[in-house]
C-alpha cells in the first residue's frame, strides 16, 4: 500500500480548529450563565434561607454583597495571576470554584457557612470575568469575535 488511499487526520485542520473554537465558546457561555444565576438566586430567597440558616434577613441579605466583593478584589489579583499562568486552567479553576461554592451553600446549616461559600463565588466571579472575556477573541477568527462575544455575554441574560 503506498499510502495514497489512506486518508489523513488532521487535528489542527482550520475546520476543526473553528469546531474546538466554537465549543470553547460555548463552554464560556454556559459558565458565564452558572455563575450569574448562582450570584443572583438568593435574591428572591432571602426569607426561606434566612428560615433554613436560622438567621435575620438582613444577615441573609449578605449573601448578595459578599460575592460582589470578593469578586471586586479577587478579579484584578486573578488578573496579574493570569499573566503567568494558562488561561484556560484559571477558567477550570474559578468553575472549580463555583461548584464548590453552590455545593458549601448548598449545604449550610449555618450563616457562616453560607457566606463562606458565597466568598468562594465572588473570587470564581471575579477570575472567570477578568479573563473570560478576554479569552473569547482568541477562540474564533476576527471576523467572528463579536458573534463569540454575543454568545458568551447571552450566558447573562439567560442566567
Amino acid at each position: 500500500m503506498d499510502g495514497s488511499s489512506v486518508s489523513s487526520h488532521n487535528d489542527n485542520s482550520p475546520s476543526n480548529a473553528s469546531t474546538r473554537g466554537w465549543l470553547s465558546v460555548v463552554a464560556v457561555s454556559f459558565g458565564t450563565f452558572a455563575l450569574v444565576t448562582s450570584e443572583l438566586m438568593p435574591i428572591g430567597l432571602l426569607p426561606k434561607i434566612a428560615a433554613g440558616v436560622s438567621a435575620a434577613e438582613g444577615n441573609v441579605g449578605l449573601t448578595v454583597t459578599i460575592p460582589g466583593l470578593g469578586a471586586a478584589f479577587a478579579a484584578p489579583a486573578l488578573l496579574l495571576a493570569s499573566r503567568r499562568l494558562d488561561r484556560r486552567w484559571l477558567l477550570w479553576l474559578t468553575s472549580a470554584l463555583l461548584i464548590a461554592s453552590d455545593l458549601i451553600v448548598a449545604s449550610a446549616a449555618t450563616l457562616s457557612t453560607l457566606l463562606a461559600g458565597r466568598v468562594l463565588l465572588g473570587i470564581s466571579i471575579g477570575g472567570f470575568w477578568a479573563i473570560g472575556a478576554a479569552v473569547t477573541r482568541r477562540l474564533v477568527p476576527p471576523e467572528s469575535i463579536g458573534r463569540a462575544t454575543a454568545l458568551v455575554f447571552s450566558g447573562v441574560s439567560i442566567g
